[in-house]
């Protein structure tokens, strides 16, 4: 009955020695996979990182330059603004009508002079004088329309500069609208990196607890198997010893049975074998 009873208590220690080795396998497993993940996770958290430094310094870069162009951009303006006032005031004077109106006063003044052969000596010198006045300012104003192509040219050019520059500014300015978004869409994944870092750490953490309480759990069931085992195997022992000693009393009592029976046919005067007398005498030769 103690033998069943001992026999029962270490297959049931074996029994949990045998699960905690499963669930020992198992959470080493999930801690193989928990690393590899949480690995992949950094090396991914440290791209994120990367590509964040990289498009800062890119932003950075980008508005230095949209500030240059900014400044360049309201220089060119202003010069424009300048240009466009100084054409205007040019043009105000060198119209079409004022040029034809002085050439046509010159050619009146100069028929009048080939046309009146008794014209007065002041009145000659008169229109002489504003002959000369009248070709001075058509002069002038020749410089005028000279000096307005030049400006007008200087205007152009500056002006296709100052569309360029806008287009350059809108350039750079959708690409630093990209980069902000890039900027959120990656800070945004860096937070949910971070937090599955920590949460994969934390899920290490609380399987490496169960791992080290399921090792000394296991250590304790082995040293428990050990002990039952030898009380198992000592109760065997004792048993198999009682079960000798069974079988030595056994024969004993069939020898002295036997030996009482040859003795009482002996003393009767019967017949015996030598079986018979070995039995009777046997075992006392034996002794000595």
């Amino acid at each position: 009955m103690r033998l069943a009873h001992v026999r029962e208590e270490l297959q049931k220690l074996m029994i949990d020695r045998d699960n905690i080795r499963s669930e020992l396998q198992t959470i080493r497993r999930e801690l193989d996979d928990k690393r590899l993940s949480l690995r992949k996770l950094r090396e991914e958290l440290k791209k994120v990182r990367e590509e964040l430094n990289s498009l800062y310094n890119s932003l950075n870069s980008l508005k230095n330059d949209i500030a240059q162009i900014r400044e360049k951009l309201r220089a060119n303006i202003a010069e424009a603004k300048k240009l466009s006032t100084e054409l205007k005031k040019i043009g105000s004077l060198t119209t079409r009508g004022s040029i034809d109106e002085i050439k046509e006063e010159i050619e009146r003044l100069e028929w009048i002079l080939i046309t009146t052969p008794n014209l007065d000596v002041e009145e000659e010198k008169r229109i002489v004088e504003k002959i000369s006045q009248l070709e001075k300012k058509l002069k002038e104003i020749s410089v005028y329309q000279r000096s307005s192509f030049e400006l007008y040219t200087k205007y152009e050019e500056l002006s296709a500069e100052i569309d360029e520059l806008k287009k350059e500014l809108k350039e750079k300015t959708d690409l630093v609208n990209q980069f902000r978004n890039r900027i959120t869409q990656l800070k945004s994944a860096r937070d949910k990196l971070k937090k599955d870092i920590e949460e994969a750490i934390n899920s290490i953490k609380t399987l490496k607890q169960r791992r080290d309480e399921l090792k000394n759990k296991l250590r304790e069931i082995s040293q428990a198997v050990n002990e039952k085992t030898k009380e198992y195997r000592k109760i065997l022992r004792e048993l198999n010893r009682l079960k000798e000693e069974r079988e030595y009393s056994r024969i004993k009592k069939t020898l002295n049975r036997k030996k009482m029976e040859v003795k009482s046919r002996l003393e009767k005067g019967e017949r015996i074998s030598l079986y018979d007398l070995y039995v009777l005498y046997g075992e006392e030769e034996g002794k000595s």
